[in-house]
């Protein structure tokens, strides 16, 4: 999840030696990303997610209302990482 769009559906990138392609942006509150998606955003507990956004963005902090850019995507190259 980020604060702003980074591309659209269907597009590619390259990430730790592997393809990847958007399927999917969507916005949503940061309180549901935190409770919802914690385990997709890399964290075992929502509080860690929580935790890291707030001190990953020191100004706003963790703000639950707050509009995010969820991106969802897939591996499309058969490289072994």
């Amino acid at each position: 999840s980020r604060t702003k769009k980074y591309g659209k559906a269907e597009d590619t990138f390259e990430a730790f030696g592997a393809e990847f392609e958007i399927v999917e942006i969507t916005p949503r509150f940061l309180w549901c990303v935190v409770h919802e998606l914690y385990w997709e955003e890399g964290f075992d507990y929502p509080e860690d997610l929580q935790e890291c956004w707030a001190k990953l963005h020191p100004r706003k902090g963790y703000v639950p209302e707050q509009l995010v850019q969820v991106h969802f995507f897939r591996r499309i190259d058969n490289a072994n990482l």
